[in-house]
């Protein structure tokens, strides 16, 4: 864990195009240049190679925790790598640096004007890291699902590994179709609004206490979850979604979606999530 005097600048998510709404302050990030290692095969020996790999870039750029005590400090490790959501005149990308912060700063809630844009700015970096890994997962099964149709055999260490996959993604049985539909990212703006209604802005007793931005809620007590680190909230988040029976319809929008463009709407797929409030449609809105 890095602390803030020897802070090093550290290689960012890459090129990230980075959408803003004034009226909501909610943020739209698609990255760009992600590595496409999972190619559709031509033959198995080439195929199953390239399943074996990951993103170049993902092995090789590690991830800098970062423990900062308050807003100050942790605005002074975003001026130093010149992390902001402000985009000047001529540019129209962000760079994302890698960071990960492990808890909100204690005295957030007094950091005036400047509270929102540093909780995005913690929060944004957590969400495109687990989208990420999410990718790597989608584009190995989506070229093991190609080498199938095609004809291919399929070796027993790639069916085992499909296993593993659906039964972290909540599956008893394994069933392609529905796999693919929840093997996919969670657009960053729609986890950033969420995490910004569930935990106001980050200064819920929840989030201060427990680095708990979500909402999420203990089954056996009815009470919210606590985390290690807020990257252990995110991840639990975007698997929440991705596998509770409560948020298929949120699945299936996104599933539609990926079949007519590709192209993943944060509002469309918000349609979807009325059960993750008792607040219901109002919640949506």
């Amino acid at each position: 864990i890095m602390n803030l005097l020897d802070f090093p600048r550290k290689k960012s998510f890459g090129t990230s195009l980075i959408l803003l709404s004034v009226s909501v302050m909610v943020v739209g990030v698609s990255i760009l240049g992600v590595t496409q290692e999972c190619a559709t095969p031509t033959h198995t020996t080439q195929a199953q190679d390239a399943c074996e790999k990951q993103p170049l870039h993902l092995q090789q750029v590690a991830h800098t925790q970062v423990r900062v005590e308050t807003a100050k400090e942790l605005g002074l490790v975003f001026q130093d790598h010149d992390y902001t959501l402000e985009l000047t005149q001529g540019e129209s990308h962000l760079q994302v640096p890698r960071l990960e912060l492990v808890s909100l700063p204690g005295d957030l809630a007094k950091a005036g004007k400047d509270k929102k844009t540093l909780f995005l700015r913690t929060h944004l970096p957590l969400i495109l890291k687990t989208n990420e890994q999410i990718l790597q997962e989608r584009e190995r099964l989506m070229a093991l699902v190609d080498m199938q149709e095609n004809g291919f055999p399929v070796r027993t260490r790639d069916k085992e590994w499909i296993r593993d996959l659906a039964k972290k993604y909540g599956m008893t049985k394994i069933n392609i179709t529905e796999l693919k539909k929840r093997v996919d990212v969670i657009p960053p703006s729609l986890a950033l609004g969420q995490a910004v209604v569930e935990s106001g802005w980050g200064v819920s007793p929840a989030a201060r206490r427990g680095n708990s931005t979500f909402g999420m809620m203990r089954r056996s007590t009815n009470k919210v979850r606590s985390y290690d680190s807020l990257q252990e909230c995110v991840s639990d988040y975007v698997r929440n979604l991705n596998s509770h029976p409560a948020y298929k319809s949120m699945r299936q929008i996104r599933a539609s979606m990926r079949q007519e463009s590709d192209q993943i709407c944060s509002l469309k797929l918000a349609d979807g999530l009325h059960q993750y409030s008792t607040r219901g449609q109002s919640y949506i809105r």
